[in-house]
């Protein structure tokens, strides 16, 4: 986060508010909690947080140092992904360090209500 001028409000940066746009639209493909917790996993869902985290990882090879790790699970006779490897928490950690300074910047009463829809917008909300 950044302060624009002495008083100003604090907002996301470009890069915060690239990569939220980034995430939420590879969330949306497929369709997907993207770093979020996926709650109780079955099939369906782990193989969609499978091709979530692979597409994540073609975007930020770097993220977690590229650590991007799966576990089997041998009644799907699949992969799901590894919430604890170095990638998954690095995204998790990138995401809601994100969120949280579009929370703080929502919670000024000084924003202008154009700006405060041009940030709920980024994060879906129309």
């Amino acid at each position: 986060m950044v302060s624009l001028a002495a008083g100003a409000p604090v907002m996301p940066t470009a890069e915060e508010r690239q990569f939220v746009a980034e995430l939420n639209q590879l969330s949306i493909d497929h369709s997907s909690a993207g770093f979020g917790h996926p709650g109780r996993l079955v099939v369906s869902k782990a193989r969609r947080q499978l091709a979530f985290a692979s597409s994540a990882w073609m975007r930020w090879p770097d993220l977690g140092g590229g650590d991007l790790r799966t576990t089997n699970v041998e009644e799907w006779r699949m992969a799901k992904v590894d919430p604890s490897c170095a990638f998954w928490q690095a995204g998790q950690h990138r995401y809601l360090s994100a969120l949280t300074s579009y929370m703080d910047s929502l919670r000024l009463l000084s924003l202008a209500p154009e700006v405060q829809r041009e940030l709920l917008g980024d994060l879906g909300f129309h």
